[in-house]
């Protein structure tokens, strides 16, 4: 889903696809050979920002400087995007070598992001007009600050209730910056919040990150109920409150049937 919701913060600052953005990536493959790719002199993240965005930053930076050191990553792309995040927040990666720009199309975001964070880093070198020069130093910080941590734990269906509440918690900071793209974010997952039903919601539990505090009030709040026989099926609802509140009907005890 978060590949969806950085889709639509593309769309706000640079333009919908099949549009100059595309022949930007083009522009940037053929002037790829003559790039100086030295990393004495790449254009790095302004730290100059507000103090809840720096902790972001620096929260994504210790996450991504932490999985390149753990080394478990399924594909060879993704360690390039938490590469180029860490690179791009001012962080160590060795031994690091820029990869040749690859096939950028619709199916999936991963490569748009990957593009947009190396022309950022070579923006020195690589000439572009001050609205594309804009465009890409705004998605290159979204993608860094926001997206690929995000996108990178998603697959995880534990953190995923807690993921998604930390993403809009997110935007809403991220409207001091660009009110716009931060709006089009939010209404993207405000579409997507499935993992926020009252039934999938307690996986929860499982989510080491989350405050053992908050994840006994989700058991206490379950176990408030009493087991039934039976288990109603129905269309799910997407309420907009803490965890423990959304414990709300027995139903949810399917997930302690076995």
């Amino acid at each position: 889903m978060y590949e969806i919701h950085v889709k639509h913060v593309s769309d706000c600052i640079i333009g919908k696809r099949n549009s100059p953005s595309e022949s930007l990536f083009v522009r940037f493959q053929k002037d790829w050979p003559d790039l100086d790719q030295d990393q004495a002199h790449l254009t790095l993240f302004d730290w100059e920002v507000s103090s809840e965005l720096t902790a972001i930053g620096k929260e994504v930076l210790e996450w991504a400087s932490n999985c390149l050191e753990s080394d478990t990553f399924p594909r060879s792309d993704y360690r390039e995007l938490v590469e180029l995040t860490v690179l791009f927040l001012g962080g160590a990666v060795f031994p690091f070598s820029f990869r040749k720009p690859g096939a950028h199309h619709h199916a999936r975001f991963m490569a748009y992001s990957i593009y947009f964070l190396k022309m950022e880093l070579l923006s020195e070198q690589f000439e572009m007009t001050d609205e594309e020069r804009r465009g890409v130093k705004e998605m290159s910080t979204f993608i860094a600050l926001f997206h690929s941590a995000a996108f990178l734990k998603s697959r995880l269906s534990s953190i995923s209730p807690a993921l998604d509440l930390n993403y809009l918690s997110m935007m809403h900071l991220y409207k001091e910056e660009n009110p716009a793209a931060a709006k089009v974010a939010i209404d993207s997952v405000l579409k997507h919040l499935w993992y926020l039903t009252e039934e999938v919601v307690v996986l929860s539990i499982f989510d080491r990150q989350l405050d053992p505090v908050l994840r006994k009030g989700i058991v206490v709040k379950l176990l408030s109920f009493p087991r039934p026989k039976t288990f109603s099926p129905g269309k799910p609802k997407f309420p907009s409150h803490k965890f423990d509140s959304i414990i709300t009907y027995p139903d949810q005890l399917i997930f302690l049937k076995y």
